[in-house]
């Protein structure tokens, strides 16, 4: 059994959090995008990610 701590899937989960807080902050000005081409990536990724984190399973290990 795979230790939620330790998975790499579990951890990428959390990108989309990290995404929306840099939204929140205004990230997208440090790195000079657009504030909607910016919103608009971080919405996509997000929405891939979750969908993924919420389909996988980490206690088995080499399925999905």
């Amino acid at each position: 059994m795979q230790s939620r701590f330790r998975s790499k899937i579990a951890w990428t989960t959390l990108i989309p959090i990290i995404l929306l807080l840099g939204d929140t902050y205004n990230f997208w000005n440090v790195i000079g995008m657009p504030k909607t081409t910016f919103t608009q990536l971080v919405i996509s990724i997000g929405a891939l990610l979750t969908a993924f984190g919420v389909f996988n399973n980490p206690e088995k290990n080499g399925e999905f």
